[in-house]
């Protein structure tokens, strides 16, 4: 009866196109050496695939399994593949009509698959010829897709909005030369690398976020998202609200995402007068209001970086305190006694402050390591948080709210 089978099957002019267009399956198994094994019954052509088993053989046993005797995720990646064989496969043949396409609707194709096989399949689904519209939760999915291909939906008391980057400042008409589209686009070429290096592949989560808090460094981020669940008591998860990197003051790039897709952000920065500057200037260049600007960006008190905003809040001696627990009681000594050793080395007579070199210590041990061992003394001794990290907390509730 075996053997009967695989020869009925083999006879199909189809089935090496089928086992081609079910490749990733193995792939998803890790199954690079192994077999697929595939049984149906069939007259039509049209009903082969509704009666089709699919069986994968273990490189490394001689034993194979039906699809539904495997995981969730691989039996969606199987019910994918299947969909897209009956598409580039059978579709032809039951459809009359050559200039038919089909609309395709899929929803979280991501579900119980593993990133690496999140990405194989999106590659699989762009092939898909058609319409395709695709609901998603993962960052995987969208940092593969195209922007002005993204459609944000929000849920505002009870009314949904779809918001999408246009592709074009204006409708322009169909058969205008390359160079009047190329103008005309909303984004030009540096914008859209931009957004592809910095929001796409590494904050990809901004798309699913409520608000989000854009910060300098990895030293803020570290420090609000342990602190933001200490102060409200809900995590930042729960809030949906996302805390981003963004690489010292490059805030143009999120700016312009959050003006196009009306998204909810608040900077909070260093306060240096430079500082200040270059972030007002990047945030009228994308376009919002001065009014808007006021409202959304928060500074910290006058000429402070966050390592001097917490060493002038707590003060020299609880600093100590947190070194000492964190390290050992004499490592800030013998930093102090090093640094004097240096200048005296080098023939100079500056005196440093018991706060320049406690800042000078955590420069040294890594400002977003010491960032986060704070957030942690901090829950610890349950001691206050400084005034402006609760007005930036406060602030990003108000707008949830």
């Amino acid at each position: 009866m075996g053997r009967f089978k695989k020869t009925l099957l083999l006879t199909h002019p189809d089935i090496n196109k089928l086992k081609e267009e079910l490749k990733l399956l193995q792939k998803n198994l890790n199954q690079s050496t192994g077999d697929l094994y595939l049984q149906a019954f069939s007259k039509r052509n049209w009903e082969l695939l509704d009666q089709l088993d699919i069986f994968v053989k273990n490189s490394n046993t001689n034993f194979a399994l039906p699809i539904s005797r495997h995981g969730s995720g691989t039996q969606n990646i199987a019910t994918f593949l299947i969909f897209k064989a009956y598409i580039n496969l059978l579709l032809k043949k039951v459809v009359s009509n050559p200039e038919a396409f089909p609309i395709i609707a899929i929803e979280e194709p991501e579900a119980h698959i593993h990133p690496q096989a999140q990405r194989e399949l999106f590659g699989e689904i762009k092939e898909l010829k058609g319409q395709k519209i695709i609901s998603t939760h993962s960052i995987f999915i969208v940092e593969q897709t195209d922007i002005y291909d993204i459609v944000l939906l929000k849920n505002n008391q009870g009314i949904s909005t779809a918001h999408q980057i246009p592709k074009f400042k204006k409708q322009l008409k169909p058969n205008l030369p390359a160079i009047a589209y190329e103008k005309n686009k909303t984004l030009n070429k540096k914008e859209e690398s931009m957004i592809k290096r910095y929001v796409k592949y590494k904050q990809a989560e901004i798309f699913f976020s409520n608000l989000f808090i854009l910060c300098e460094g990895d030293s803020e981020k570290l420090f609000l998202e342990q602190i933001i669940p200490y102060y409200k008591n809900k995590t930042i998860g729960q809030l949906g609200i996302s805390v981003i990197n963004c690489d010292g003051k490059n805030y143009t790039t999120f700016l312009k995402v959050a003006k196009l897709l009306e998204m909810n952000w608040i900077i909070f920065s260093d306060a240096e007068e430079d500082t200040k500057k270059e972030v007002k200037k990047q945030s009228k260049n994308v376009g919002f209001k001065e009014q808007k600007i006021n409202e959304n960006i928060i500074f910290l008190p006058k000429n402070a970086d966050f390592e001097k905003l917490y060493i002038d809040f707590y003060g020299e001696n609880i600093i100590k305190e947190f070194i000492t627990e964190i390290f050992d009681k004499d490592i800030f000594q013998n930093f102090k006694n090093d640094a004097k050793e240096g200048l005296e080395k080098r023939n100079e007579s500056k005196n440093y402050s018991e706060k320049e070199l406690l800042n000078k210590f955590i420069d040294s041990k890594g400002k977003p390591h010491m960032a986060e061992k704070l957030a942690n003394y901090i829950i610890k001794k349950k001691l206050e948080i400084p005034k402006v990290i609760k007005e930036l907390i406060d602030k990003s509730y108000s707008k949830l709210s």
